[in-house]
């Protein structure tokens, strides 16, 4: 009952225009600069988009705060977001560039590679100036460019751009956020019923980290999680599997010899590897604690 009301309510405040929540499938993100794009892909400018707050008996400046496409979960890897980002991977620059370059440059080619895919399945001069932007764009001279010489400190800091064309920011542009959109759902997803809404919807993999939770870090926390991608993606097919071994291993008092209790792992394992049908690939291998026959 009360995840239902929190859901009602979370409705309700989408509707309302003075609060800053953010549809499903977007996020509300501080950005502090908007890169302004021809159509042939050359970069006009470099605009600020601070705002001026109170903090105390100060006004200070911080990043305005827009609604763009979701914001992606990261660790360790390299994960890009769809048409906004830090500098290091719209642009390909940091301040760790003389010590390892590659740091910067893989960034920014996952991040070109992500939003050209995407991006391709647009017909509009947004997303093809975008496209161009991203295929002309060149790290290694990205600091001597005038528009981004006025603000490279500030850039190297790490704060987050996005894009605007003739006057408009292209992450707001209705085809592409139906592209988006698209996106979300993902080929092949489950699909099962909601035990809040009630609706028939693909099942999500991850949920967006929460904020605000009492002794958790400031960027977000899950209430729920795993270490390892495998854990998850192989759920389905590990509940098969420890079915087969109950079947195996049901005869109270049976002791295995060590050659079949490793016969036994080596087959699990196999399982487990094999489980390509369900987008794992684990290489994960079963150790059986049953006792071992003298």
């Amino acid at each position: 009952m009360i995840l239902q009301s929190l859901n009602r309510y979370y409705d309700i405040l989408l509707d309302d225009p003075d609060t800053k929540i953010a549809a499903f499938g977007y996020s509300a993100v501080g950005i502090s600069f908007a890169l302004d794009i021809s159509r042939e892909g050359e970069l006009l400018n470099v605009l600020p988009l601070f705002d001026q707050v109170q903090r105390g008996k100060k006004m200070v400046e911080v990043p305005r705060t827009m609604i763009v496409p979701a914001q992606v979960k990261r660790s360790v890897g390299i994960v890009p977001n769809f048409l906004w980002d830090n500098t290091v991977y719209v642009l390909g620059i940091s301040e760790r560039d003389e010590e390892k370059p590659e740091y910067s440059q893989d960034r920014f080619k996952a991040f070109c590679q992500w939003n050209s895919d995407l991006l391709a399945d647009v017909d509009n001069d947004m997303a093809r100036a975008v496209i161009a932007f991203l295929q002309k764009h060149d790290p290694q001279t990205a600091r001597e460019h005038p528009a981004i010489a006025g603000h490279l400190e500030t850039l190297l800091k790490g704060g987050n751009l996005v894009f605007l064309f003739n006057g408009n920011f292209v992450h707001k542009n209705n085809l592409i956020r139906r592209v988006w959109e698209n996106s979300l759902t993902g080929q092949g997803a489950a699909r099962m019923q909601c035990l809040v809404t009630g609706e028939i919807a693909p099942i999500a993999r991850l949920h967006p980290s929460l904020k605000r939770v009492r002794g958790a870090q400031a960027v977000g926390a899950s209430l729920v999680s795993f270490n390892e991608r495998a854990y998850d993606l192989i759920f389905a097919q590990t509940e098969r599997i420890s079915i087969q071994f109950n079947i195996i291993h049901a005869n109270r008092g049976r002791f295995y010899s060590k050659f079949e209790r490793k016969r036994l792992e080596q087959y699990l394992s196999k399982q487990i590897r094999s489980s390509s049908a369900y987008g794992c690939g684990a290489s994960n291998s079963i150790r059986l604690s049953c006792p071992a026959r003298k």
